[in-house]
């Protein structure tokens, strides 16, 4: 970054910082220390999931947005069925990596949405 580009995002910066509320302000600092928290591997995941949530493409977004109604219309028995289910395809997924790349570990889950979705299209993330 030149020293022009990091005067124009430390100002950017400061403008969102004093725009903001005491508790606003509060609740990221909490944020921050939890973050700090964390072991080196995990703050990297998370993140890349955040990098990767804050860059997607409207039509990725409008799927999330449609998994989410999906699941939240789901029953509870729904919900468990839609787990096991992608339970099931991960483990075999990870199975077939491993007879493919023998000593490495799998990627996240890779399905018809693309390589940054840890969950089958009929689930939002983390579930």
């Amino acid at each position: 970054m030149t020293p022009q580009e990091r005067a124009a995002q430390e100002e950017k910066a400061n403008g969102a910082w004093n725009a903001m509320s005491l508790e606003e302000k509060m609740r990221v600092m909490r944020l921050h220390r939890g973050l700090r928290a964390l072991p080196p591997n995990e703050r990297k995941q998370i993140n890349d999931r955040i990098d990767h949530f804050l860059n997607m493409s409207q039509q990725e977004r409008q799927q999330l947005q449609q998994n989410l109604q999906r699941w939240q219309s789901m029953t509870p028995e729904e919900r468990q069925h839609a787990r096991d289910e992608f339970r099931k395809r991960r483990k075999a997924f990870e199975e077939k990596w491993r007879q493919e790349h023998p000593g490495q570990e799998p990627p996240p889950f890779l399905n018809q949405n693309g390589p940054h979705t840890n969950a089958p299209s009929s689930l939002p993330p983390g579930n």
